[in-house]
């Protein structure tokens, strides 16, 4: 029996996956591309929905689904005031958002609602709520998971928050909040649309604990010199995603700032498909593998996050169920757990007050 002294046990690292939920509204800007990307009926957006919710509770992974507010909604409400006027002579999404009318009442939770109630109860909708803008079947479907995963704020129109006023970040806070509400979910965690981060000292004062911040890390920059050489990057694991320690989670304006390591699919769509088509899929995320492992070993913190409606091919599909199979390994051996960012925060605060 070998005398050698026990080495102390290192602690465990962290996985943190954010979903960015939007449906059509991630392309409220942009018709062309929303048409080009999205399915008329929102069915293949959901079944990946579905699909990336599946796959996480196969593997033990907790996850933080952030949602744009406004797919909260069955309907619409005929608000007054509308969220989406301003679009009415911009974007042909106005026509599929704002449908005259109230076809259903729903009762309010909290007093904020007061200013978004319909301004015609009387009149009945001529036509169905859009499935790329309304989601109440997914609204529910992530409540029914609310006990493995998190539902966290993703804008209430996906308006980037740093092209805002107060006065208009506060409206779009409050009725994310609002419609939420009606729920029973008092959401903790940020994931700012586009990634653009913006007034956060009103969600500090509105309750949130932490936000989601962009990578600027110097493997992120790559692509200031193109996208061919962050895909070689990619493509031959040169560099990994940045692996965090607790210790650099800091507060910011009042907020826990939770960086992220990595967006799965920031990659070249022709050239993946490409891959796809031989068998490579797996070639490009030799990295985030590599970055998995690290976290395991070094007890460090990786946040990996998507867009559910990425998962386009059984190919797509592949690509997350291998990486969440490999993060799955490292949990069974007690090397790494799966946390959400609200989670997260709440160690980062434990360790300021130490």
């Amino acid at each position: 029996m070998s005398n050698a002294p026990l080495k102390p046990m290192r602690e465990h690292g962290y996985l943190v996956l954010s979903l960015d939920t939007e449906l059509a509204w991630g392309y409220y800007d942009d018709d062309d591309a929303r048409e080009r990307l999205f399915s008329a009926d929102g069915s293949r957006e959901r079944r990946s929905i579905e699909r990336v919710l599946a796959l996480c509770d196969d593997q033990g992974i907790r996850a933080t689904w952030a949602m744009v507010g406004h797919l909260f909604f069955s309907q619409c409400e005929d608000c007054a005031p509308c969220p989406v006027a301003a679009w009415r002579d911009d974007h042909r999404g106005f026509r599929e958002v704002h449908v005259t009318g109230q076809a259903a009442q729903m009762q309010p939770a909290h007093p904020q609602l007061a200013q978004m109630q319909p301004a015609h109860p009387q009149l009945v909708h001529p036509q169905p709520a859009h499935p790329q803008w309304y989601a109440p079947d997914v609204r529910d479907l992530l409540l029914a998971a609310s006990d493995r995963h998190e539902l966290a704020f993703h804008g209430f129109s996906h308006r980037p928050f740093h092209q805002m006023d107060a006065d208009a970040a506060q409206s779009e806070v409050q009725a994310w909040l609002a419609v939420a509400g009606r729920f029973g979910v008092k959401p903790e965690s940020i994931v700012f649309p586009r990634n653009r981060v913006g007034h956060l000292p009103l969600f500090a004062d509105a309750g949130f604990r932490c936000f989601r911040a962009p990578d600027r890390t110097p493997r992120w920059h790559l692509r200031r010199f193109g996208s061919a050489l962050k895909s070689a990057d990619d493509l031959l694991a040169l560099s990994t995603p940045r692996v965090y320690r607790r210790e650099q989670l800091r507060r910011e304006q009042g907020l826990i700032r939770v960086p992220s390591s990595a967006h799965l699919f920031d990659f070249p769509r022709g050239l993946e498909l490409r891959l796809d088509r031989v068998g490579l899929q797996r070639l490009r995320l030799r990295g985030i593998a590599k970055a998995i492992d690290h976290a395991a070993r070094s007890g460090g913190i990786l946040h990996l996050w998507a867009h559910p409606w990425e998962l386009r091919t059984p190919a797509d599909e592949d690509k997350l169920e291998y990486l969440l199979g490999l993060a799955a390994e490292q949990i069974a051996a007690g090397r790494l757990r799966s946390i959400t960012m609200s989670e997260l925060s709440a160690l980062a605060s434990r360790t300021e007050r130490r």
